[in-house]
């Protein structure tokens, strides 16, 4: 599954060009490399519905190999989760993207982060680390992940960093919802005035991991708890989020991505796509089973265990995919939060 908050989808746009469906050599990878999580967040239920660990550290060594052979470098990929810091071995796994020259990227919840683990993220070669934060209030961040403590246990993994972090990015990834909207602009101000921090990029609320796919599923109890009860006065925040961008604020997002939330949130139910998906073209997913994906919901291309990646991407399975994305209707939330090439 995409990380779709993840400012670095935004910064493919200046690398797609005309010739991209002749060239069709993927500029992203999202690896899941397990769905266990130690919070319950109420945005994402991989800790309750998730399937755990899957594949193992060699598997993935196998098809990173595989992966060097269709690429251009650089070339981010990301180790997901659940928390990717719960996957044994996760430390060897980065180490290995980054000596064949990947840029080895996590999101995590800073939860586990300890002096020691600290030393190692900084020394592995991770190229980017992303921490999830709801609020400076504690209250807020603890009841968004459903965990108490977590707020505490994530600032102390943020100090242990800062004694070791010497290279790359570290982001702060934050959701808009109806729980923080009045807790953003301190969170805005405290990133923008640590230089430790790449910068603070939004994600919009979208249908929470690993439930089954519902139209309106926002005003579900169960699954939208987190939607914003005032529409307008969230959109008054992202716009409040685009004038600082202007004003210089170390804030990630597009300004363009901002003005689709803003438009999302007053009116999710008729946000309907009129650009054509090329997330096929230069993105893939795999899952914690090794299924590939050019999109999360259809159907897989193949499995790394048994295919090669260089003949599943140019593969008749992939290229009929693409074709069905290009023509497909449906407004999902990868092309609210995700990077998608607009044409005119």
């Amino acid at each position: 599954m995409m990380r779709p908050n993840d400012p670095f989808y935004n910064q493919l746009k200046s690398q797609v060009n005309n010739d991209i469906r002749t060239t069709r050599k993927p500029f992203f990878c999202d690896v899941l490399v397990t769905e266990k999580c130690n919070l319950h967040c109420r945005k994402c239920f991989f800790w309750k519905n998730g399937i755990g660990d899957g594949l193992d550290i060699e598997e993935y060594k196998r098809f990173i190999v595989s992966l060097r052979e269709i690429i251009n470098l650089p070339f981010e990929i990301n180790l997901g989760g659940g928390e990717p810091l719960l996957k044994k071995g996760i430390i060897e796994l980065i180490k290995f993207c980054a000596d064949q020259g990947l840029q080895p990227a996590i999101s995590t919840n800073a939860t586990l982060i300890d002096d020691k683990t600290a030393k190692e993220l900084a020394e592995c070669g991770l190229h980017r680390l992303s921490v999830s934060l709801e609020s400076l209030n504690e209250d807020v961040h603890d009841f968004m992940t459903n965990t108490a403590g977590a707020y505490r246990r994530l600032m102390s993994g943020i100090n242990c960093l800062k004694k070791h972090w010497s290279r790359g990015d570290v982001n702060i990834h934050t959701l808009i919802s109806d729980k923080n909207l009045e807790s953003i602009p301190e969170l805005i101000e405290w990133v923008n005035k640590d230089k430790f921090f790449t910068g603070i990029a939004f994600q919009a609320l979208a249908q929470p991991f690993r439930t089954d796919l519902k139209d309106n599923w926002y005003l579900d109890p169960g699954l939208g708890e987190l939607w914003p009860k005032d529409s307008v006065k969230a959109a008054e925040m992202i716009e409040v989020l685009i004038g600082q961008k202007k004003n210089g604020y170390r804030i990630l997002n597009p300004e363009s991505q901002l003005e689709i939330y803003k438009k999302y949130y007053l009116d999710p139910g008729s946000f309907v796509r009129v650009h054509r998906c090329n997330f096929g073209e230069y993105i893939f997913n795999v899952n914690v089973l090794g299924l590939v994906h050019l999109c999360c919901f259809m159907q897989p291309i193949g499995n790394i265990k048994n295919h090669d990646i260089k003949g599943l991407w140019y593969g008749q399975v992939a290229k009929d995919t693409r074709e069905k994305m290009l023509h497909c209707q449906k407004s999902c939330n990868n092309i609210v939060n995700c990077y998608f090439q607009e044409e005119a």
